[in-house]
């Protein structure tokens, strides 16, 4: 009974496969609660595969799962849990593998978008071999192929292994499929078909969205290198060093980080001053850096590294590097430049 008396209601579990947003209808009729994941930021149901029997495949498989066995493999539920009591364990005593499991749920995405993915893992042996990836959908959730992950070795202790997913040039995973619209997480236990009564152990999944904090870098861009000696003449304007420019895309308003690095000297014998700039967007973005450039054959590095003055709108963007010599008929030379930039969200 409760406080005042009433009889309290036993909690009913429901679970609708055609209906991912795993939405239960509160038993008092105040509102609606929801299993263990925010709506919004994804998760795993059931990611601890505590809850069993239940509307997964085959009949009594942990709820929210299916599973799919290799050749004389076995996948199954067990007690010894790393998050919980409960596990799954697949392997084989003869030679080969266990199986996979994935999700009911297909959790929507869009490729350019980031998220996490990690699970807990183990061996019997330190060859047992797990592997997690994704199973791609289009927008009418026809099957597109999966996509492996993560390949490792876990050994015999509980480990917890974190991956980004995101765009192929700034995260941990292979290139999606094209129009990829949907994922399944998929985990395979113990993949090593040359192995002989091999397990391996699976617990505590996670598939969420990524969120980026002030200080995230994100969107690295590619690092570049030329040994091409730049010459720098002009004392009137800044010139932009031929292949110093960056171009960055940010999906949200927020700050570009940059760092250049070189080496400059003059071509005559004598040492000239020089002024160096980084410009974003075309506009000097720092104060202007002064140099005393040694003379011919004698070298000086320089670096430059900041944050742009303002937060910047979404959309692409340009960062890039320029010189000008102080006094008339001097020649400033640059060699080796390497630069880099990426953003941080804007608070």
């Amino acid at each position: 009974m409760g406080p005042g008396g009433d009889r309290l209601m036993p909690p009913i579990n429901r679970r609708n496969a055609a209906r991912p947003d795993l939405l239960l209808p509160d038993q008092l009729g105040q509102g609606y609660q929801h299993w263990q994941e925010p709506i919004g930021d994804y998760g795993i149901f059931n990611g601890q595969f505590d809850l069993a029997p239940g509307s997964g495949a085959p009949a009594g498989w942990p709820e929210g799962w299916e599973v799919a066995r290799f050749t004389g493999g076995a996948v199954e539920r067990i007690t010894g849990g790393y998050a919980g009591n409960w596990c799954m364990r697949g392997g084989q005593p003869g030679q080969g593998g266990g199986g996979q499991v994935w999700t009911v749920r297909y959790f929507p995405i869009q490729e350019n978008g980031h998220y996490y993915m990690s699970a807990a893992w183990r061996g019997n042996t330190a060859n047992a071999r797990a592997a997690f990836g994704l199973l791609c959908y289009d927008a009418a959730k026809a099957y597109l192929g999966a996509t492996v992950v993560h390949v490792f070795t876990p050994g015999t202790s509980w480990v917890k292994r974190e991956i980004h997913v995101g765009p192929t040039t700034d995260s941990d995973n292979p290139a999606l499929f094209a129009n990829t619209r949907y994922v399944r997480p998929l985990f395979e236990l113990q993949d090593d078909l040359t192995l002989t009564n091999t397990y391996t152990f699976l617990d505590d999944c996670e598939f969420s969205q990524l969120k980026a904090t002030q200080s995230a870098k994100l969107y690295l861009a590619q690092d570049f290198t030329t040994d091409a000696a730049q010459a720098f003449t002009d004392e009137t304007a800044y010139v932009v060093w031929a292949n110093s420019t960056l171009t960055i895309t940010l999906l949200e308003p927020g700050y570009i980080w940059y760092s250049y690095f070189w080496i400059t000297e003059c071509d005559a014998a004598r040492a000239s001053a020089s002024r160096w700039q980084v410009f974003v967007d075309g506009v000097v973005d720092i104060s202007t850096i002064r140099c005393c450039s040694p003379g011919a054959a004698y070298e000086m590095p320089m670096c430059i590294s900041g944050r742009s003055s303002t937060v910047l709108p979404i959309g692409a963007h340009t960062v890039d590097l320029r010189c000008q010599p102080v006094n008339a008929a001097d020649t400033v030379d640059g060699t080796n430049l390497q630069g880099q930039a990426w953003y941080a969200r804007g608070l």
